[in-house]
Formats: C-alpha cells, structure tokens, sequence
C-alpha cells in the first residue's frame, strides 16, 4: 500500500513540476472541397525545460493521443482548434517531433506537436447537417459557388458576445482555392488591401480580435469542368440504375429503344434511296 502511494505520488509530482511553456500555435486550414470541408494542419510549439520534462516529452514521441500531451503539459492551446461538434473529424493525425533547438545553459528545448486531419460537415441519413462543416456552400450560377466561413465551427477563446480572440501566439491562415474572388470580409488582415472584391492566395490573423467575423468567396468553374462533371455524374445515375432492383429491365428496355431507332433509320433510308 505504502509502495503504491509512493509511486503514485512521484508521477503526481513529476507532472506537477514538469515545465512547459507555450510559444505558438499555427492554425492552417486550406484544401477547401465542393462540400465545404478542408484539411487542416495545426502546429504546435513550445519549450520545454527541465530534465523532468525532457523525460515526460521523449517519453510521448510514440504517443498520438491529443488528451496524453494536453494533460503532461498543461498547455491550454493543446487542443483541435476546430470544434468536432460542429465538424466531423476524419483521417487525424498527431506526430509529435523530437526535440530541437536546445539550449545547455537554459536546460531548454524546443517540442512541437503537428497535428493533421480532414474537417468536413456531419450528415445524417445522407443529409448534410445545417450548421456544420468549415464552410456552408451555395450554388448561385450553375458553374459559381459561394462558400461562407462557419465561425461556429473554430474553437478559439471568445469574447463575452461570443467574438473570437486570436492571441499574439496563436495565427490563423486560411489558404484559398485557386481562381476564388471574396466577396465578403471582415476584419481584414494587416497588409491586406480594404477592396472588394478581390483575388488573394491565403488570409492570416494574429494577435486580433476577429469582431463580427466573415469569410465568403465564390469559385467560378470553367465550362470544361462543368461539361466533365456533367458526364461523370450521368455515368454514375446510369451505374446506379443497371445496379438497381430494375437494371435488367432497364438494360432491355434501352437495347429495344436503340433497336428501334436503328430500325427506324434504316427504314427511312431505304425510302429516300427509292
């Protein structure tokens, strides 16, 4: 029993003086999908000190538990930033790094966690759940989208009204689809032109508070892209069909139609040959 206790109080005690020390988190979301979902990459880093925690950190680099590192370093921001009420959390990845940028004299180094998964809206029966995923999308044309951020979706740390705070180690990017024009935004990030609508690569906030915050942009598809998808979704209702309860009958019922056209036609031609 009093081994037991012994034991259970050095563990208690290593994790109480283990000393980690959070430096950044880089929020990536990008890859942004016809459905609204996307991939995203968070990338934390923090230093590490100590030799009791130097034993704690390279103890984990085999562990891909989320809740494992939140709880050994106690670091608030150990976390998704993407909140899997509102997505649903796909292919998750953590790879923890060996430790770098070590300083002898500070007994310090540095840790990174890198954590990668696919955020994509929850459904139901098939059905798109209303309020879920990263984005909401609308077809406005037949070959232009609109995608608008769903900021219910991010789990940062909010104002009492519910804004978001992005803290001065804490950046957010958003890496746009190519040929996508926004429409809609606020509040701009620093060295971004106050214009719109306008063409840019990536947005990334830091150190702000995003009030009332907005994303929309739309992506317009070329013709051949329609034209393609067009015939990829006819190919796919026609597999459906010969896979279906009634693909026999289906099948027959095409073969006679081809049938009688051809007929027909060659009717027709041995008339205008007369």
């Amino acid at each position: 029993m009093r081994f037991t206790t012994l034991i259970t109080f050095i563990l208690f005690s290593s994790i109480i003086f283990a000393d980690f020390r959070l430096e950044n988190v880089e929020v990536i979301i990008s890859d942004i999908d016809k459905e609204g979902g996307a991939r995203v990459q968070e990338i934390i880093t923090f230093l590490i000190v100590g030799d009791l925690s130097y034993s704690l950190y390279d103890s984990g680099l085999y562990n891909n538990d989320l809740s494992f590192w939140a709880g050994t370093t106690q670091i608030t921001d150990a976390k998704l930033h993407l909140n899997p009420n509102k997505v649903d959390i796909q292919d998750f990845r953590l790879i923890p790094q060996p430790r770098k940028g070590c300083n002898i004299f500070a007994n310090s180094c540095r840790g990174q966690l890198i954590i990668d998964y696919k955020a994509l809206p929850h459904y139901s029966k098939g059905q798109r759940i209303n309020g879920t995923g990263p984005f909401s999308v609308k077809k406005e044309k037949p070959r232009t989208t609109t995608y608008r951020i769903n900021s219910d979706a991010l789990s940062f740390t909010t104002t009492n009204i519910g804004d978001i705070i992005i803290n001065r180690d804490i950046t957010l990017k958003i890496v746009l689809p190519k040929t996508s024009t926004i429409t809609e935004l606020n509040p701009f990030p620093e060295n971004v032109e106050v214009k719109l609508p306008q063409q840019l690569g990536e947005l990334s906030w830091t150190n702000t508070i995003l009030v009332r915050f907005v994303l929309a942009f739309q992506v317009e598809e070329s013709l051949g892209s329609e034209v393609t998808e067009f015939f990829t979704g006819l190919s796919r209702t026609v597999e459906k069909v010969i896979r279906g309860e009634h693909g026999l009958a289906a099948i027959l019922i095409l073969l006679i139609l081809v049938g009688g056209y051809i007929y027909l036609s060659s009717l027709k031609y041995k008339k205008e040959k007369r």
